[in-house]
This record gives structure tokens, C-alpha cells and sequence, in this order.
């Protein structure tokens, strides 16, 4: 018999200590995504801000099954918040 666990077993959360300053070249979004892959989620990010997929970086690669909360960067200013399908994201600073 092959186990089969859902979706919802798998939660991965990244934790940062990231000295924020204001007014810098970078904004950091805490990105909570579902369903979809790290690369996808990057894709979706930069598509939904009108910038090219390489705008949007994320430090580690999580697994599509797993409920994920990780941080990426912007390399310019952006909105506070932006959501899609599979993901959303909030400012967590500068």
C-alpha cells in the first residue's frame, strides 16, 4: 500500500532575520503560494507587475505540493500587496 498524503501535510516557512532599511534599490515580499512551483510563482509575480521574470527572485526553490511561505525580492519598487492564482504577497520591507 502506498501512502498517499495531501497537500496540507506538507507546510514549509521560511524564516528570515533581515535588517530592513527604507529607500532601498530592493523591496522583500513574504510570498505565500499553493499549488504551484517556486518558478511558477516568480513567473506570475513578475507577469502580474508588468516586469520580466528575472525582476523577481526567490532565494530557495520549494515543492508545488507543499502550502509555502517564503520571502522574494523585487529589484525596484512595488505595490504593498498583489495577488494571483496560487499565490499572494506582501510587502515585508525595503
Amino acid at each position: 500500500m502506498r501512502f498517499r498524503p495531501s497537500p496540507a501535510d506538507f507546510r514549509v516557512e521560511e524564516v528570515a532575520r533581515l535588517p530592513m532599511k527604507h529607500g532601498g534599490p530592493y523591496s522583500v515580499y513574504r510570498v505565500h503560494k499553493r499549488d504551484i512551483t517556486t518558478l511558477q510563482a516568480q513567473k506570475r509575480l513578475a507577469a502580474a507587475l508588468g516586469l520580466p521574470g528575472s525582476a523577481v527572485t526567490f532565494p530557495a526553490l520549494k515543492d508545488r505540493d507543499a502550502r509555502s511561505v517564503q520571502f522574494g525580492t523585487l529589484c525596484c519598487d512595488g505595490p504593498e500587496a498583489v495577488e494571483g492564482k496560487g499565490f499572494r504577497r506582501k510587502r515585508h520591507g525595503e
